[in-house]
């Protein structure tokens, strides 16, 4: 079974691949126009294939290694050093892919004058396009792949109401961790959890929203996939046995775990984008505040995961969850009482 992430990141390489694919059609066709490499349908069939190979090669590197887990330590290398480490190693998938290109595709790729020259005008060519799609996919990694299509498309140019799931996810005791760890410690803590947490909300549908000081936002559509399989409560176990895997990690490098707690709610909001100099887009109303008071009612109610049960009735939890009331309670800037409900691992 494909994950939410891996699903969106077969996409992604599909999108790379067919784009290489017309940008080799139109390389052939500028070339056809200046060589005499002549313009047949066949030519120009051999044009996209290379095209496509260079694709799949380099997004390949950059989706499922770069972005993905496996590239973590090319991530977090100053921006210098990683631009040029992803440099020199796209260059070399380059010639791979031309190299291949001259074995399965133009056979007389080496046989022509000037080969050499023609041979390196095509793979700066490709390089140049590669850096091109690089940026574009920094550019989606810094503000989220959904934020730039639809900033791009123009969605919520004009404010737009959606039902949408909301988990907010707070690290417990981060005040008194700064004063033990330090500023610097703390933070470098806070940024290798909220890494971890991202790696299981991502592969779980969830949108990344925002990141607020010791909190982060991800939102699901309730549509597409907030209430599958109950995904947004499952995720929040996942992110507890991705923690507890890596617990040896936090241990030798913080000499602590980080300790959580988490608020789930569902509604109608109102999206728009907002901003000027800084895109982003904001989501408005009851749902969001809900949300975010939830998550702040866990510590009162001595529970890490508190779900309401509004969002709750809408779900079906899979085998070996099982939801538990918890209490109802008047929320802060709430009217009336809101039922609210745990979820918790079956005991055999």
């Amino acid at each position: 079974m494909v994950d939410a992430l891996t699903g969106t990141r077969l996409k992604l390489l599909t999108a790379v691949v067919l784009i290489s694919g017309l940008v080799g059609l139109a390389y052939g066709l500028v070339l056809s126009l200046n060589l005499p490499i002549g313009s047949d349908l066949e030519r120009m069939a051999q044009f996209v294939a290379q095209g496509m190979i260079v694709g799949a090669l380099f997004g390949s590197f950059e989706i499922f290694y770069v972005h993905a887990p496996a590239g973590e330590r090319i991530r977090r290398l100053p921006f210098s050093l990683a631009l040029l480490v992803k440099t020199f190693i796209t260059a070399a998938l380059l010639i791979v892919a031309f190299l291949i290109g001259a074995v399965l595709l133009f056979t007389d790729r080496f046989e022509i004058p000037d080969a050499t020259e023609q041979f390196v005008r095509d793979i700066g060519f490709a390089f140049v396009i590669s850096l091109a799609f690089q940026f574009v996919l920094t550019i989606r990694l810094v503000i989220g792949g959904r934020v730039l299509r639809n900033i791009v498309a123009g969605r919520y140019h004009h404010p737009l109401r959606e039902n949408r799931i909301f988990l907010f996810l707070d690290l417990a005791g981060s005040t008194a961790m700064a004063e033990e760890m330090g500023d610097i410690g703390a933070q470098s803590l806070i940024s290798r959890f909220f890494f971890d947490v991202a790696q299981v909300t991502a592969a779980y549908g969830g949108e990344t929203h925002r990141y607020i000081g010791d909190e982060v936002v991800v939102t699901w559509p309730v549509e597409k996939d907030g209430l599958r399989n109950a995904r947004c409560v499952q995720s929040c176990f996942a992110i507890a046995d991705r923690l507890d895997a890596r617990r040896a990690f936090y241990l030798r490098e913080f000499g602590r775990m980080p300790a959580y707690r988490i608020g789930l709610h569902g509604g109608h909001v109102v999206a728009a984008e907002c901003g000027d100099d800084k895109r982003e887009i904001v989501y408005f109303g009851d749902t969001v505040n809900t949300a975010a008071r939830i998550e702040q009612y866990c510590k009162e109610a001595g529970e890490d995961l508190l779900i309401s049960r509004e969002l709750l009735g809408k779900m079906v939890l899979p085998d070996g969850l099982v939801a538990r009331r918890v209490a109802s309670v008047q929320l802060r800037g709430r009217d009336g009482m809101m039922d609210l409900a745990t979820v918790d691992r079956a005991t055999t």
